[in-house]
């Protein structure tokens, strides 16, 4: 004990400078070691951290993403549906597709020709209109021409003396209410009442073969069209003889 007492009076200096220079050391390798791992920490942690936005960030943009497939899914779903909407169409062709035109809407056209053939023979536009009516009942009548997508062959017998009926009386009102123009009107059917009559007598001598009923309506509507449309039997007559053999019969039997 008195040796180490001695030791340390004899090299104090050195000792103290020793325990400052190790404590030193110990103090530098502490402050190493801490900041060391302080550093390595806030590393981790900044790695942490970029991690955990990169993992929202993806996450985000894999919503995004899905939302936009959803979107693109609901559009296609309802694209079609708009498109179609949009397309133009032709609203006869769509109309006569759900609603096919009937016999009836033939007897409204010819009904509506002719309440407009009570007109003003002074109107440029009512002249044309009718002029060009006359022309398409004409070849609905004569020519295999279409109403309302129907032909006149298609159309059950008692409709087609209806409307060849109503095609007389339009007939007279032209006569009556456009007097200065009906021959412009009727240039290019002059024989329009004739052929009119020619064919209602024919068909009525077809019906009178196999329909009696029918047969006694349209002999007496007949009757009646003789005087409301100045039908004299002189008229028949002479269609009669430039006729066919079944109108000559219907004149004999009638007259």
């Amino acid at each position: 004990m008195e040796k180490i007492v001695e030791f340390y009076k004899n090299n104090k200096k050195e000792i103290v400078m020793f325990i400052a220079g190790f404590t030193l050391c110990l103090l530098v390798f502490g402050i190493t070691t801490f900041y060391s791992s302080n550093k390595k920490a806030t590393k981790e942690h900044k790695n942490t951290v970029e991690k955990s936005k990169k993992t929202s960030s993806k996450k985000k943009k894999t919503k995004k993403t899905s939302d936009l497939e959803n979107i693109n899914i609901v559009e296609n779903n309802t694209n079609p549906r708009e498109e179609t909407n949009n397309i133009p169409t032709n609203n006869e062709n769509i109309a006569s597709q759900i609603n096919p035109a009937t016999e009836d809407d033939v007897v409204s056209y010819f009904e509506d020709v002719e309440r407009r053939s009570s007109g003003n023979e002074n109107n440029s536009a009512e002249r044309e209109r009718l002029k060009s009516d006359v022309a398409i009942i004409h070849d609905f009548l004569f020519e295999n021409g279409t109403i309302k997508g129907k032909t006149f062959a298609e159309l059950r017998n008692e409709i087609k003396l209806k409307i060849l009926k109503i095609t007389l009386s339009i007939d007279q009102k032209i006569d009556k209410y456009f007097p200065n123009y009906k021959e412009r009107i009727k240039a290019d059917y002059k024989d329009l009442k004739s052929m009119v009559i020619t064919r209602y007598l024919e068909i009525t001598n077809k019906i009178c073969t196999s329909n009696q009923q029918l047969c006694a309506t349209a002999r007496n509507d007949f009757k009646n069209m003789k005087n409301s449309f100045k039908i004299t039997w002189s008229l028949i007559k002479d269609l009669a003889k430039r006729s066919t053999t079944a109108l000559k019969e219907w004149y004999v039997s009638t007259n």
